[in-house]
């Protein structure tokens, strides 16, 4: 299941039934994609399509695991021409999927960077907890560097007051239900896809694209230009059922 499915079939029924739980797994999606996309960032790497249908939430032992898909417009992380730091985009779009899950959503990252503050008035949330969500929003919309990022996680995490593997469990119980698919939401044909792949793509904790690019001569500009498909520009990290987690 996407997280954009998860948002349109799902996330309106949990706030119905129990409206703190909805609170605190919208704080955990929060800490947790940022946490991914940092990951991205440290390995050199943008994601620049962080929409909410390439986040997945998959059944696990734990109640539920978040994934981050499609990393075909994923590149190497540089200033644009404009010397604006693009991994900024990332962490902006993880903001809009946490007020999304909140009941208020941004069209775009220059929506959300120039009008957060009057928007997020609308959360889903009480008066004290929203100040502390417009605290946490301000934070992340400012950041502009990456050395800036952990401290952020930390800060999030602190108020995270609650147990998150429980409040997985208590969400995957509703959202996953009525599931009896394998694949979890994930289309088989898409499995497929992996699997093929899988056959003939290397990877190691360096490899990128094919067995003979490493991310030490991706970062040197010799990145192969040849990429498979666009599942394949994935350092570190794998396919679908092992993305970014």
């Amino acid at each position: 299941m996407t997280l954009r499915e998860f948002m349109e079939d799902h996330m309106e029924y949990v706030r119905k039934v129990d409206l703190a739980l909805a609170t605190r797994f919208s704080l955990y999606v929060f800490h947790e994609l940022l946490s991914l996309v940092n990951k991205m960032h440290v390995m050199g790497w943008t994601h620049n399509d962080l929409v909410a249908s390439n986040v997945m939430l998959k059944a696990s032992e734990d109640g539920l695991q978040i994934m981050i898909i499609d990393l075909g417009l994923a590149t190497l992380l540089q200033y644009n021409s404009r010397g604006q730091k693009e991994f900024l985009s990332d962490i902006a779009n993880v903001v809009r999927k946490f007020t999304h899950l909140h009941g208020v959503e941004f069209e775009s990252e220059r929506d959300i960077r120039k009008n957060w503050k009057f928007k997020v008035q609308q959360m889903n949330t009480n008066g004290k907890d929203l100040m502390e969500k417009r605290r946490l929003i301000d934070r992340a919309l400012n950041i502009d560097s990456l050395n800036e990022v952990p401290s952020l996680l930390e800060e999030i995490a602190s108020t995270m007051t609650f147990d998150p593997l429980m409040t997985k469990k208590d969400v995957a119980k509703i959202i996953f239900i009525n599931s009896k698919s394998e694949s979890n939401g994930v289309p088989s044909d898409s499995l497929q896809e992996t699997a093929n792949l899988m056959d003939n793509v290397g990877i190691s904790n360096t490899t990128i694209c094919d067995h003979h690019t490493t991310m030490e001569q991706a970062d040197g500009g010799q990145l192969v230009s040849r990429i498979y498909n666009k599942w394949s520009l994935i350092p570190k990290v794998c396919f679908l059922s092992k993305c970014i987690y």
